[in-house]
């Protein structure tokens, strides 16, 4: 107990200092700006009526999440990235191997818990992440994600995951080339 409070009170003074920010720049203690923000308008409406968090957005984000393709081009004929985010099982398909990480370590159960309790807000969250290419708030689990790989490879890193690994990289660049123009 006596290393917790002084690790504690600087997260405690720094909260209270952004909620005093807050209440200079916005009058409300709670209020981040939200809700003056220029947002899409086919953000806005759900972003006034149900904020900024809601079980009405875990659909969506579910399908964005986990199985959002990319969209069809007809006057090219490909297929383009959506920019409203896609499924990080089609632009990074390596993770298919976190099913593999099942021990029962303190290490792999903690990475499990990190990624579920992170996901949660962002699958309540109003928006995918916006323009973008795949799932942009992956970055936020991405490091349990990367324990959980480690877990799942163990010693030797297989043929199937290296292949995918070289699949994930060439989705990735033509995503880079997508994004960037």
């Amino acid at each position: 107990m006596r290393w917790i409070w002084p690790s504690v009170l600087p997260l405690f003074f720094a909260g209270i200092g952004i909620l005093f920010y807050n209440w200079l720049r916005f009058g409300n203690l709670l209020d981040f700006g939200y809700l003056t923000e220029n947002v899409a308008p086919s953000l806005h409406n759900d972003l006034m009526r149900y904020g900024q968090f809601n079980v009405s957005y875990l659909t969506r984000n579910l399908w964005t999440l986990f199985l959002a393709p990319p969209l069809w081009n007809v006057q090219s004929f490909t297929f383009l990235p959506d920019s409203m985010g896609m499924s990080l099982f089609i632009t990074t398909p390596a993770l298919v191997f976190l099913v593999k990480a099942r021990q029962r370590s303190p290490v792999v159960l903690g990475a499990w818990l990190s990624v579920i309790l992170l996901l949660i807000p962002l699958l309540l969250y109003y928006n995918t992440g916006w323009f973008q290419f795949g799932y942009r708030f992956s970055l936020d689990f991405m490091v349990p994600i990367m324990v959980l790989l480690a877990f799942a490879v163990q010693e030797r890193i297989q043929i199937g995951m290296q292949v995918l690994i070289l699949i994930s990289v060439a989705i990735n660049a033509w995503g880079t080339r997508w994004f960037i123009g």
